[in-house]
């Protein structure tokens, strides 16, 4: 397959790594509450270069995150996002993915 292709298409030296994160936390009581949690996930998300996709709701969240290219510290950055998460207030419950290919995979 040609550069440009792979790159197109997320495929050997533009592979991208990712997991997915789970959790869930005591019920938000109005929209406020739920934007301020989200907003301090995004900031760290941000701090750490991850990208994220998916679904947060008032007592959960859904998420794919996407850890860039192998060889980056993704491990690093996927256990320190993990921690963070765990160390919120409210939070109840975490569970993370493996790392697994972030554009071809089964979900």
């Amino acid at each position: 397959m040609k550069k440009r292709l792979r790159k197109k298409t997320h495929r050997g030296e533009f592979k991208e790594l990712g997991f997915v994160l789970t959790a869930t936390y005591e019920e938000k009581a109005d929209m406020d509450q739920l934007y301020d949690f989200v907003e301090q996930l995004t900031a760290k998300f941000d701090d750490l270069g991850l990208d994220v996709s998916g679904y947060f709701d008032f007592a959960d969240f859904d998420i794919m995150v996407n850890t860039g290219s192998p060889n980056t510290e993704e491990a690093a950055r996927r256990q320190e996002i993990i921690d963070f998460v765990k160390s919120m207030p409210g939070v109840t419950e975490v569970n993370a993915g493996d790392l697994m290919d972030a554009w071809h995979n089964s979900l």
